[in-house]
């Protein structure tokens, strides 16, 4: 048989009367010498390759040897992950995930200022315009994505809150507040409910003692609903709005 005709056989193809791709017909010919040198197939001298019953008795043997190495390795780290213990795998892809994140962190770093707030903007669009079951699951791959970096989703968190300025946070929780305010009832308690299951699965506190503070300074922020949307419109205009246009209408 032609190095084509074993390749169909052998389903490389969708059906028998599709043409090989160069790729397919590279892959097959890899794939026959392999066997040929394990002793299970042989070609003439006209390129046909014919299908021996029995392997060589040297690839036999190395086979053997190869799975037994393999066979004890997955025995051994079956018996370090019962017994709690760090097989070396695991060692390797905590390192390799951490080298991961260093990688990617340093290419954030080295873009400019407008663009890495360009595409921040643009990815909170994205976000945005999920649902709520859709936003729940995003933040969780992303977390156990930081997780399994050797990250501390808590720790990592708090020292997010804990680095905006007083003025960023004040800005932050007004929005937050306006926007919470005019979601319908149901959505209102979707999103609480998602948020408090985050919580609990990466044991994320409920505030830091900064953020305890700032909430006190906050309490003398306009209570009435009518003080809350002239602060928001204020701060939501980013300065094109001045208190005498939101006075005068």
């Amino acid at each position: 048989m032609t190095v084509e005709v074993v390749a169909t056989l052998a389903g490389m193809s969708s059906s028998r009367t599709e043409a090989l791709t160069p790729s397919q017909v590279r892959s097959a010919r890899a794939a026959l010498r392999a066997l040929g040198r394990a002793g299970m197939a042989e070609c003439d001298v006209d390129g046909q390759w014919a299908i021996r019953a029995d392997a060589s008795a040297e690839h036999a043997q190395s086979s053997a040897t190869a799975y037994r190495c393999v066979h004890d390795q997955v025995v051994e780290e079956r018996c370090e992950y019962r017994a709690g213990g760090v097989s070396q795998w695991s060692v390797q892809q905590a390192a390799e995930l951490k080298a991961n994140r260093a990688r990617e962190q340093a290419w954030w770093d080295g873009l400019e200022a407008p663009e890495r707030a360009e595409r921040r903007r643009a990815r909170q669009e994205e976000f945005a315009g999920l649902s709520v079951v859709e936003q729940e699951r995003v933040k969780i791959e992303l977390a156990e994505r930081r997780v399994r970096a050797g990250v501390d989703e808590a720790a990592r968190h708090d020292a997010w809150v804990d680095g905006h300025t007083m003025d960023a946070w004040v800005r932050r929780s007004i929005e937050r507040q306006y926007r919470y305010q005019r979601l319908p009832e149901p959505l209102q308690q979707a999103k609480a409910a998602a948020w408090q299951r985050h919580r609990e699965r990466f044991g994320i506190a409920r505030g830091t003692p900064l953020a305890t503070s700032r909430r006190e300074h906050a309490a003398a922020l306009p209570s009435t609903a009518a003080g809350r949307d002239e602060e928001f419109l204020l701060v939501d205009s980013g300065g094109r709005t001045t208190r005498r246009d939101v006075e005068t209408g």
